[in-house]
Formats: structure tokens, sequence, C-alpha cells
């Protein structure tokens, strides 16, 4: 069994924790304590995507790093990759947050969590094996980017995407 880091659980009194957060934060347990690697990876995304959903990204986007840290431990590449785009996800999330809070320097380090995720990600994602995989990475990435105001990468991305599509569908010579 590989050692995880202690999981923080919510500031709030117990009841105070939605019914789903509970339930995601006991299957994290039992997963750690059987030493189940695959039901901790999916257990650690559902507990960040209950924080997300309850309006916390930063604890979101800190539970996904636990799971990247436990993916690349593992060998996991393309667990490696879900939780670098759904942490530039929820680094999106919180920069919307801290912008509509008006924390600008905040959100600013928010937007340069989410360009650093999502071009490791993209970094990662040339070594998937399928076109269509990459492309719809690329894709999400590059909404992300798009979202945040780094028109200029998403556009690039957009095109790298293209380009795999493009050379996927063309026919091969013999």
């Amino acid at each position: 069994m590989i050692a995880a880091p202690a999981l923080p659980v919510a500031d709030t009194a117990e009841a105070d924790i939605s019914p789903s957060l509970r339930h995601a934060l006991r299957m994290l347990e039992s997963a750690d304590a059987a030493g189940d690697g695959e039901a901790w990876s999916r257990a650690v995304s559902q507990v960040a995507w209950c924080y997300q959903a309850a309006g916390d990204p930063e604890r979101a986007e800190w539970h996904l790093q636990q799971g990247l840290r436990r993916a690349r431990t593992l060998g996991r590449p393309q667990a490696c990759l879900d939780a670098l785009c759904d942490m530039a996800s929820a680094a999106l999330a919180a920069a919307i947050r801290h912008d509509a809070a008006g924390e600008p320097r905040l959100a600013h380090r928010a937007r340069e969590r989410l360009r650093d995720y999502s071009f490791e990600a993209a970094r990662l994602v040339a070594d998937a094996s399928a076109p269509a995989l990459q492309a719809a990475v690329l894709m999400r990435l590059s909404d992300l980017l798009y979202l945040c105001g780094d028109t200029e990468d998403a556009r690039a991305l957009q095109q790298r995407a293209q380009r795999l599509l493009a050379d996927a569908a063309a026919p091969h010579a013999a």
C-alpha cells in the first residue's frame, strides 16, 4: 500500500457535509485502508467533485493533486491526464470565484495554475495512442484556456487537435 498524505475533511460540522461528500469520504477511507489504488483514485476524484459542487474549488484542486501524486507513483498516465484536466477545471472555477470576490491576485494565481496544468496535460496527452482521445483532451484544455482569457494558447491547442483528427482521417499510403 502506498501511503498518501492525510486528506483534510470539511471545515464545517459533520451535519453540514453533503450526503454525497460524506459517502465519497467513506469510499476514500475504505479504499485507502484496503490499499486499492484504483478505488482510491476514483474516490479522491469523487471527493474533489463534491467540493467543486459545493463551491470550494481550492479544496477540490487539493484533492485532485493528491490523486495526481498517487497516479504518478503508480505509473498510471491516463489517471494523471484525468487529474490534470480536472485540476485545470478546478483552477478555472477558483479564478472565477476570486474575480467575483474582487480578489484579482488570487484570481491571477488560479489562472496561472490552470495554464500550468493545461500545458502539462497537453504534453502528457501526446503519449496517448488514440488520436481521437488526444484531440478530445486538447479541445477540453483549449476551452478552459479560452475561458480564462488565454485565447492564443487556446487557439494553438485547437489547431493541434484539428491536425490530429485530419491526420487520423487521411487515407494512408500502402
